[in-house]
């Protein structure tokens, strides 16, 4: 349920945009922010997706880059 009220949230700018023939251009910049706002929050506000995410990145990336990305504060 919280999934679907954020991605209404995030998507009504787009659906308020359309109403008011916003250009196609700006809607789609606009589809492609609010696209990269909803999966960060999701991915720092559900923890299995977080940890999902994470196991993925670790089985992934070279060790000498793991250190850059926990200074970063990106692998907590």
């Amino acid at each position: 349920m919280r999934h679907l009220l954020i991605s209404i949230a995030l998507a009504l700018p787009l659906a308020i945009g359309r109403y008011l023939d916003v250009p196609f251009l700006l809607l789609l910049v606009a589809a492609g922010v609010t696209a990269v706002a909803y999966y960060l929050l999701i991915f720092f506000t559900d923890t299995l997706v977080h940890r999902e995410v994470l196991g993925m990145i670790r089985g992934s990336v070279p060790p000498e880059y793991l250190h850059w990305l926990e200074r970063l504060g990106l692998l907590r």
